[in-house]
């Protein structure tokens, strides 16, 4: 992903955290929007200890930048989002995990 589509700063990821929260099984989307839109939106991720270790984490993440890569052009240039990784995230296969983010971009309104 391109460096203007990540959510780099503190001030950026708790803007989106204030927003709309969509949870499944593995994860939860938090969708926000800011007044200043770039040029493309936004997605930043956390994946924390409880995931796994650093290279299970470090997998969780590459695999959660793969699959938004590829939809990260059809958001609005306001929107914001923020994926928080939960331990069970490990457990899904890749297609899997792909459906559910899906799922939760229609939940958003963002199909």
């Amino acid at each position: 992903m391109k460096r203007s589509q990540r959510l780099r700063t503190n001030r950026d990821f708790k803007r989106a955290l204030r927003g709309r929260r969509i949870t499944s099984s593995a994860f939860v989307l938090h969708t926000g929007s800011t007044e200043s839109p770039s040029t493309t939106g936004q997605v930043g991720f956390i994946v924390s200890k409880s995931v796994g270790n650093s290279v299970v984490r470090h997998r969780v993440t590459r695999q959660l930048r793969a699959i938004f890569s590829t939809r990260v052009n059809r958001l609005n240039s306001q929107d914001r989002f923020v994926l928080r990784a939960l331990p069970a995230i490990t457990t899904l296969p890749y297609l899997q995990l792909e459906e559910e983010i899906d799922l939760a971009f229609t939940s958003a309104g963002r199909a």
